[in-house]
């Protein structure tokens, strides 16, 4: 059975002339919270690294340990890192990992972030390339976090070229159990600056979602679905920026298979799933709960850590329900009756009432 680790790297402080991100300690520790929570991301304790404020030299090592320690191939690993980012100062194009260290210095004149104590994005992707993992997820709140994916090349990003033309070695390399390859989830465009969140909770635009999503299970497509993948994540974090900042766009980048990761699990709340089971028999045996239904409701109700009166209140609500329905059903049928009596098929008035039946379906039998 495939394992899941995660390294988790926040850098809130910085040296002089850089100022501070105050939401990173809480946006770590709402990731690690969700991803050490049994019931979303599921990862053992023993399988998580967190560094706050780690110089340049501790980033990279812990970045390496993570992904160049031997892993199965199809575990998942999830690479998280909040903070400043940068791009290189020639090209424009690299993207520059802030350390705890890092800070600016004066050059002629003028204050310049200080490369060498920032990491560059290449020495990640390297690391990730020669992973024995082929299930890799790498999500970034930082500046320029779009930048990221220069360097990875064409053949490599399955977003950027038709599938009938990547060479099958690199298809089987990255075909597996969970969804092979890699996805990155960026926070924004090469060309744009990440947002700080004005909430209660004091995270970031980016993280807030991405924990909201996780979280409350919105970022499921299905109801039914057992995990988040990393493209399902993804969407609901990007409709919900947007809708909110118009002028950060976060992207999202895959190798094959990639969008498929599972990155946490549904999160199923436990009265909804007793409600569930619960209606299925109820609706079955005429509104009444009989005795051998009772045992197995009993054993869920124990099982999900549903108090007893919550339970019950539960069962009086399906109950009520059930019992309305049973009502509407009743006129539906009258009603039906009424129109086949009254009208017939070439009667314009008879089209009317079938309007009216449409909305009258509706409303007795949609809760």
């Amino acid at each position: 059975m495939a394992a899941k680790y995660a390294l988790l790297i926040g850098i809130a402080s910085y040296g002089e002339g850089v100022p501070p991100l105050p939401s990173v300690g809480r946006d770590v520790e709402a990731m690690r919270e969700i991803f050490e929570d049994p019931a979303l991301g599921d990862i053992p304790a023993n399988h998580m690294a967190v560094l706050i404020d780690p110089r340049r030299t501790e980033m990279e090592q812990a970045i390496e340990n993570f992904y160049l320690t031997k892993r199965a191939a199809d575990d998942v690993l999830i690479f998280y890192y909040s903070g400043h980012g940068q791009l290189d100062p020639v090209n424009y194009t690299e993207l520059l990992l802030s350390t705890g260290e890092s800070q600016k210095i004066s050059r002629d004149g003028s204050l310049y972030l200080e490369s060498s104590t920032m990491l560059p994005a290449s020495k990640v992707r390297e690391y990730m390339d020669r992973s024995s993992s082929r299930c890799k997820v790498v999500i970034l709140d930082c500046c320029h976090s779009g930048a990221f994916v220069q360097g990875m090349t064409a053949d490599k990003v399955a977003n950027t070229i038709r599938p009938d033309l990547i060479n099958r070695s690199i298809r089987k390399a990255f075909d597996g159990v969970n969804g092979a390859g890699r996805a990155v989830l960026a926070s924004s465009a090469n060309i744009e600056t990440s947002l700080v969140q004005d909430n209660d909770d004091g995270l970031s635009v980016y993280t807030n979602y991405i924990v909201e999503g996780i979280k409350t299970g919105k970022a499921a497509p299905h109801h039914d679905t057992e995990n988040i993948k990393a493209k399902d994540l993804h969407d609901y974090v990007r409709k919900s920026v947007i809708q909110k900042y118009s002028n950060m766009t976060p992207q999202f980048f895959t190798t094959l298979g990639g969008a498929e990761i599972p990155v946490s699990k549904v999160f199923k709340d436990p009265g909804l799933q007793y409600r569930e089971n619960l209606k299925k028999y109820i609706y079955r045996d005429g509104g009444e709960i009989i005795s051998r239904v009772r045992s197995i409701l009993d054993i869920l109700r124990d099982k999900l850590g549903l108090a007893e009166e919550d339970a019950h209140r539960i069962e009086e609500e399906v109950r009520t329900i059930y019992n309305k329905h049973k009502s509407n059903e009743i006129k539906y049928r009258q009603a039906v009756k009424d129109l086949k009596s009254n009208h017939t098929e070439n009667n314009k008035l008879y089209y009317l009432s079938r309007d009216e039946l449409d909305d009258l379906s509706v409303l007795a039998f949609v809760d």
